[in-house]
């Protein structure tokens, strides 16, 4: 290397001599020059470098580092303690280095900054947020670069860190979920741990999904909990099938024996999928039951029957004559013109007059509609019941089974339409099927809905606590922790790729579904002397988690 006062030349112009001085492209670079003070260590490369190798090294960067902290935080006071261009050279060797030797070089580092943050916290106050601000602090004096980050990491890091241990904790002390929780998980919901809890902890995981890396892990969990509540409710529907279906085979009324089997053909479709497969998946189900019970029904349309018919054309006269020639017309429209005289009325032909006439009370029963239309639509709900009170009597058993299947039905509707309210996605979220209860309900003031008389009112409510009302990314999980990893790695600095892989990893794995599941059932359970002395190990566990959360979080 050239001297200083070799970059000078000289220009003779007589007897003095004058000095001509370069321009600064023409300088020399500072390199990188190791004192005789400095470890003695090859960082250049460590692809020949073992393991254990990486981690020392790893160990040994982090050393360096918080040392090139300290010198430039006495600048203020010491002339010439600022860090010199050397010192910002091998601050980018040792940056370089960590990044090409991975999680290893990460691990020496978090292992070497560990007794650091230990002692700042068992300095701080006993509080986590003390402790939080005693890692931040440590943070920021051993940061050569970008204090106020670095503070900001620490903190957060140990914040989290003591945080997960406490929720943890928590956990294990049980039974300390939400009091709903057990009754939806044993219909199949699958809450996260922070949704079984409630409260903060809630709170805390919906803002940690704004987080890069963690928040597309969480996201991946919230949705597995909406998608458990559309199975769940999408069984539902099934059960109250079934359950009609038993109640109806256990009756001692005397059924015919095509009905008998039906009552006793109990349905078991295996497992339901999330979004459209699952519901159609039901909905046959569903159907399937209506097409049995028409094809081993009939009836016959009796005097009484048609007497009945009168006797409504008269009431409905007693409103005002127009109303009288109206009900004649939807009547005939809607039930006499599918009845043929002297021939009895097959059961698929009962099932579309069954359809239209619901059809025909929907319409007129409207809020919307005037006094006489809606008087009208009761009139025609006695109507399907002289209908259904008919096939009951001829065939035993029919009013129940039919009585089901419509219960049933009504339900899927609901999810349904529950469904097709957001156009970006196949699922239904608790909110959206509260608001089709409520419009369903043609209740005065809507009572039925603010009473929760309406079905499903209790179990849509509980899960719109459970859950909230986000609906979580869709689909791009995959896609999303890509985007995060080159966001926070590769697009910002290639040195924190390592950590961010990391970090991606142990996100994904606190928020499984193994993991958040067998968490979520321990907060259900009462506790025995095992989970107690666990539960008392992870609460004595708060101050090395926040040290281990300020230290792993940190980039230094």
């Amino acid at each position: 290397m050239a001297k200083p006062w070799e970059q000078y030349s000289t220009k003779s112009t007589g007897p003095w001599t004058q000095y001509q001085q370069p321009s600064v492209e023409s300088l020399p670079k500072p390199e990188y020059q190791p004192s005789k003070y400095e470890f003695q260590v090859d960082i250049s490369s460590p692809r020949s470098d073992t393991t254990m190798d990486r981690i020392g090294k790893g160990a040994l960067i982090g050393l360096r580092t918080g040392g090139k902290g300290l010198k430039g935080l006495m600048a203020g006071f010491i002339p010439g303690a600022e860090l010199t261009p050397s010192d910002i050279a091998e601050l980018d060797r040792m940056k370089a280095y960590t990044a090409e030797a991975g999680w290893p070089a990460v691990l020496g580092q978090t292992l070497e900054q560990i007794p650091q943050y230990a002692a700042a916290t068992s300095l701080g106050p006993a509080s986590m947020i003390g402790r939080a601000a005693s890692s931040g602090l440590m943070g920021g004096l051993l940061a050569p670069e970008n204090r106020m980050t670095e503070a900001g990491l620490a903190a957060g890091g140990s914040m989290i860190g003591e945080g997960l241990t406490g929720m943890a904790a928590k956990a294990m002390r049980g039974p300390v979920a939400q009091e709903y929780v057990k009754p939806l998980w044993e219909k199949g919901v699958k809450p996260t741990l922070a949704q079984a809890l409630g409260g903060g902890w809630k709170t805390a995981e919906e803002k940690l999904t704004s987080v890069p890396l963690v928040g597309s892990a969480i996201e991946k969990a919230q949705r597995r909990s909406l998608e458990s509540f559309n199975t769940a409710s999408l069984q539902g529907v099934i059960d109250e099938l079934n359950t009609g279906l038993q109640a109806t085979s256990s009756s001692t009324a005397v059924m015919s024996p095509q009905l008998q089997g039906l009552a006793q053909k109990f349905t078991n479709i295996g497992d339901i999928e999330p979004g459209s497969k699952g519901f159609e998946k039901v909905y046959k189900a569903v159907g399937d039951v209506y097409n049995d019970l028409a094809k081993n029904s009939s009836g016959e349309l009796t005097p009484e029957l048609q007497n009945s018919f009168l006797q409504l054309r008269d009431m409905a006269g007693q409103i005002e004559p127009k109303a009288q020639s109206k009900f004649d017309a939807l009547l005939k429209d809607t039930v006499l013109s599918k009845i043929k005289d002297g021939q009895r009325i097959p059961g698929e032909t009962f099932k579309l007059i069954d359809r239209d006439l619901d059809k025909l009370i929907a319409s007129l029963e409207n809020p919307n509609k005037g006094s006489t239309d809606n008087l009208l639509g009761k009139a025609f709900e006695q109507v399907k019941a002289e209908m259904i009170g008919m096939m009951e009597n001829q065939n035993p058993g029919y009013a129940d089974i039919l009585r089901n299947a419509d219960a049933a039905y009504r339900k899927l509707a609901l999810l349904g339409k529950a469904s097709t309210s957001s156009v970006g996605s196949e699922l239904a979220t608790p909110a959206n099927l509260l608001q089709q209860l409520r419009a369903e309900d043609t209740s005065s003031w809507k009572g039925g809905f603010a009473m929760n008389k309406a079905p499903w009112t209790d179990w849509a409510r509980q899960n719109l606590e459970l859950m909230g009302n986000k609906f979580p990314e869709s689909g791009t999980a995959a896609r999303s922790s890509i985007a995060d990893l080159f966001a926070a790695g590769v697009g910002h600095q290639l040195g924190v790729l390592p950590e961010a892989l990391a970090t991606y990893a142990v996100s994904k794995g606190i928020w499984s579904p193994a993991v958040q599941d067998f968490l979520v059932e321990q907060a259900m359970r009462q506790p025995g002397p095992t989970r107690a002395k666990a539960a008392m190990g992870l609460a004595g566990m708060a101050r090395p988690a926040s040290t281990i959360g300020a230290a792993y979080s940190t980039n230094r």
